[in-house]
């Protein structure tokens, strides 16, 4: 068991292996470069970018393959019982994605810049907010006025979400 420097990550078929995997490129202190199979947990699967570490194990019949990556170049604050899942620019320097599951249950996507809304949800619509639609509403209030019809517009109005998204779902 050792630690190896990533070199290179690559998706391809290693030897006799199955199917496809990421496959390392790896070097230890002053040895040559090696090729690892990654192995992953179900429903994971990242390609570690080059200068990241990856913890290397021995298998069986002498094959040695990568069960961990670190990439020691980024630095993430995570408390007890907190996971945060997140993506790198291609050389590892900068995270570009994030994904902080919280120990209070919350979600927060790119540091959570920007609220999520469900089904039922409330929401409230002003000028300021949808000019299209209080455009029309005016035109309406303009058209009864011409017609003997004295109507006074609502500042907002409030209504639920009728609609959302077939491939995300947010819970409470």
């Amino acid at each position: 068991m050792g630690l190896e420097k990533v070199t290179e990550s690559t998706n391809a078929t290693k030897g006799s292996a199955p199917g496809p995997a990421v496959i390392l490129t790896t070097s230890a202190a002053g040895d040559q470069e090696r090729t690892r199979e990654l192995y992953h947990p179900p429903g994971v699967r990242s390609a570690p970018t080059p200068e990241d570490r990856a913890v290397i194990v021995p298998v069986e019949g002498g094959v040695k393959v990568a069960v961990a990556t670190h990439n020691y170049r980024i630095a993430l604050e995570v408390s007890a019982g907190e996971t945060v899942i997140y993506s790198t620019k291609a050389d590892g320097s900068e995270v570009k994605a994030k994904i902080k599951l919280d120990a209070e249950g919350n979600v927060a996507i790119n540091d959570g810049g920007k609220a999520a809304a469900r089904q039922t949800d409330e929401i409230q619509s002003t000028s300021a907010e949808d000019p299209t639609f209080w455009t029309w509403i005016t035109a309406v209030t303009s058209a009864l006025s011409s017609l003997g019809y004295v109507t006074t517009p609502p500042s907002s109005l409030t209504g639920k979400i009728t609609g959302g998204s077939e491939t995300v779902e947010v819970g409470d």
